[in-house]
């Protein structure tokens, strides 16, 4: 179902996932990584998952701190941005829409497809969708993160962006499937309830879990289908990932 995630994708979601605040933890480290364990495949070593949350502690994607007399393990600055960059629905996550979409579009020649190729891995990991060749839209307001990247590539002369208030014609709902699929992704999500009121293991859960959210976009409701369960396997996820 996708392409085998890294261990640390599966650390920064379960650090995201298994707190009652979104960025932390609330128990103490023992149960913290033997929870975080279950979302492991379950021939992972014990001693190759502590070298990974090591890792991730000295290159400062976690940190330790003590609460009452415990330790606890909490995400930091660079832990969540790299969390944003792995999944980008963490980012719109709860986000009111302001009816508003951003639209871009660029003309890059061909002497620069490098440089094309890195907009477009931009483009697709601020959570833009493809309307067609060389133009993209998205209905959150990424315009400070995208004019960082123009001006750090240089771009300037190369890529458009524009906002538009609303679509005078055609319908938005039929848009964002069009664009993004959403009635696959919901379909994914489907078969995933399934698995969770089935009880299958928490590893094949959570690796599931893992690549729907590689692929939602996290649209505003006003784009989702009135059956989304996208919302309902969150919660149920969360619930399995802090369970004894």
């Amino acid at each position: 179902m996708g392409k085998k995630l890294r261990i640390r994708d599966k650390l920064l979601l379960g650090a995201a996932m298994s707190g009652d605040l979104f960025f932390e933890f609330v128990q103490p480290m023992s149960v913290q990584l033997g929870k975080m364990r279950g979302a492991l495949p379950p021939n992972y070593k014990l001693t190759n998952f502590t070298v990974s949350v090591s890792r991730m502690l000295t290159t400062g994607y976690l940190e330790k701190v003590i609460k009452n007399g415990e330790p606890y393990l909490r995400l930091t600055g660079r832990g969540q941005k790299a969390l944003v960059r792995d999944y980008p629905m963490f980012s719109f996550k709860n986000k009111r829409w302001d009816e508003k979409w951003r639209i871009v579009f660029y003309d890059i020649p061909d002497t620069k497809k490098g440089i094309r190729d890195s907009l477009k891995s931009k483009l697709k990991e601020l959570g833009l969708g493809m309307i067609q060749e060389s133009i993209y839209i998205t209905p959150y307001d990424i315009a400070q993160d995208l004019k960082e990247f123009i001006e750090a590539q240089k771009l300037e002369k190369y890529v458009f962006v524009g906002e538009i208030n609303n679509l005078l014609i055609g319908d938005q709902e039929a848009l964002a499937e069009q664009i993004w699929k959403v009635k696959e992704i919901n379909n994914k999500y489907y078969d995933l309830m399934d698995k969770i009121n089935t009880k299958q293991s928490k590893s094949e859960i959570l690796s599931d879990y893992e690549v729907i959210l590689k692929e939602d976009p996290c649209l505003p409701k006003e784009l989702l289908p009135s059956n989304w369960l996208g919302d309902n396997v969150y919660k149920e996820v969360k619930q399995l990932l802090t369970r004894d």
